[in-house]
């Protein structure tokens, strides 16, 4: 009777410590399942300082007046190479080609004489725009940037990154016209000294699960989330802009340019337009 009796109140007293431990696997269990992933999770990532404007500026030293020179310029649009910086960053070349555009007619005027477009190209240009301009003026971007992998892909908080290095180097050429016959006048250089910086890629990481529905076995690379290599490009092009500039208006130099005129007239005479 007396070990019926133990038996009946051990068997109270361990039913609730069972059913206690139930509870709380299961509450676990909920827990987990209601928690976000890795890749649901709410990360903050790296901003584009650029905001993707990637504009520039440059101030013309000085100011001969307004027509004081008697040289009309006809700009045409920067051209890009097939395999120059406008191949893989496009946002950034556009960004340069129109603040080079907008600084170059600047320039001239700052230089004292005239400036008519810019064109999109040359054979865009009608005869009386060339008939009316005394020469034209193309830059061409050679420009080129080079990317390299510092590191393998590595998974954090959900997301692949890796760090990489982007060299820029190259030149901008500087090509003067008889714009009537086309015919080359001058080809001025302006050198791109090589720079390089470290950027930072981030990618989505797509779980791929194989053996196990919980514990992914590997993770493919998704899409590109924010490209670092873009900004790193846009603050190399920030360097050296200034001197670019510098260098274009030391060779729009208006004594010279008035002479390289006579010559386009020459030009026009041989060629009878």
């Amino acid at each position: 009777m007396r070990r019926r009796l133990e038996r009946l109140l051990l068997g109270q007293k361990t039913y609730p410590i069972l059913a206690t431990i139930a509870t709380l696997l299961l509450f676990t269990a909920f827990t987990l399942a209601c928690a976000p992933s890795e890749t649901t999770r709410n990360i903050s990532r790296p901003v584009s300082s650029w905001n993707d404007n990637f504009i520039y500026a440059y101030d013309p030293p000085q100011d001969s007046g307004v027509n004081s020179v008697k040289v009309t310029l006809a700009v045409v649009s920067p051209y890009y190479p097939e395999q120059s910086i406008n191949k893989d960053f496009k946002k950034v070349a556009k960004g340069l080609a129109k603040s080079f555009a907008t600084d170059l007619d600047k320039i001239i005027v700052a230089r004292g004489m005239t400036v008519t477009g810019s064109f999109d190209s040359l054979d865009m240009m009608t005869y009386p725009d060339k008939k009316n301009s005394d020469l034209s003026l193309t830059p061409e971007f050679l420009i080129e940037v080079q990317t390299r992998d510092l590191t393998r892909w590595a998974i954090k908080q959900g997301s692949a990154e890796k760090e990489v290095e982007v060299k820029l180097f190259g030149a901008v050429i500087l090509v003067l016209r008889e714009p009537l016959s086309s015919e080359k006048i001058w080809i001025k250089k302006i050198p791109v000294d090589e720079l390089v910086e470290r950027a930072t890629v981030i990618a989505q990481a797509v779980p791929v699960y194989i053996t196990s529905s919980v514990i992914p076995d590997s993770y493919q690379i998704g899409q590109v989330e924010f490209d670092g290599s873009q900004d790193a490009v846009a603050n190399m092009l920030k360097k050296i802009y200034p001197s670019m500039m510098d260098t274009v208006w030391r060779y729009l130099e208006p004594e010279e340019l008035v002479m390289l005129k006579e010559k386009g007239k020459e030009i026009r005479v041989l060629k009878r337009y």
